[in-house]
């Protein structure tokens, strides 16, 4: 937990920065603590058992994968919430600096780099694999899922985590790879920044969100995504040999 506080203390550090100084800040501090806690040494293999570091069982086209029916869930939910809530009140630290010129690049390189591979590291190869072996799996996942969703302090986005973060701790489970997680976790962080790009008036998007229409597009596609999810699992299942990079 103390980890988590000093990786977003030193994340909103960059926001008193320049932008380009600000990605070098971002890029520095991942460098940094991936060396600290991946790094060989004496201790390296028990590190890496512990963290999971290691090559994933499945193929990368199946870890591709699980990130889409992921994202559909993910945006699903958040949009059933909104429905429920309304728009998100609070306010984004990071709004008014992607205004600046190149303000863009150091929020970018933190949600698909850098928060993928941090967060990652410590809920699920830290927390979730050293609760495994206290609580077992399913606990742990639950856990670590359940302090993902908490610690981004957005009540309305809350559910749409939740899952996510069960998907993401079941991958790392599955695979016994911290680096399946980081990867689905960063295509997802992606494809949200790639929406955020796009221009919309709140007023109008929640009449959007709230017609019936799109409820029902978001409940379709909630089904969908976990028939989907439970299929690739069990096509994982049948083939357990799958190599890493096939």
């Amino acid at each position: 937990m103390l980890l988590l506080v000093a990786w977003y203390v030193a994340l909103g550090a960059f926001l008193f920065m320049r932008p380009v100084a600000a990605t070098a800040w971002v890029l520095a501090i991942v460098a940094a603590f991936v060396v600290v806690h991946v790094r060989p040494g004496r201790k390296g293999r028990r590190r890496q058992a512990r963290l999971g570091a290691r090559v994933p069982r499945m193929s990368m086209r199946w870890i591709a994968l699980v990130s889409v029916p992921a994202q559909a869930t993910n945006v699903a939910l958040a949009i059933l919430a909104i429905a429920v809530a309304g728009m998100p009140s609070d306010v984004d630290p990071f709004a008014k600096y992607v205004t600046q010129p190149l303000g863009w690049l150091p929020v970018v390189v933190t949600a698909i780099i850098a928060a993928p591979i941090i967060e990652e590291l410590i809920l699920r190869g830290m927390m979730q694999r050293t609760l495994e072996r206290r609580i077992g799996g399913p606990a742990a996942i639950w856990s670590s899922a359940l302090l993902f969703a908490a610690i981004h302090l957005q009540l309305v986005g809350f559910l749409n985590r939740l899952a996510l973060g069960l998907i993401l701790g079941y991958a790392v489970y599955r695979t016994r790879s911290i680096w399946s997680s980081v990867l689905i976790h960063a295509l997802i962080n992606l494809g949200i920044t790639l929406l955020s790009l796009i221009p919309s008036d709140d007023a109008k998007l929640l009449s959007i969100i709230r017609s019936w229409p799109m409820l029902l597009a978001c409940t379709i596609a909630i089904i969908a995504s976990a028939v989907a999810l439970y299929w690739l699992d069990r096509a994982s299942r049948r083939t357990p040999a799958i190599t890493a990079f096939s």
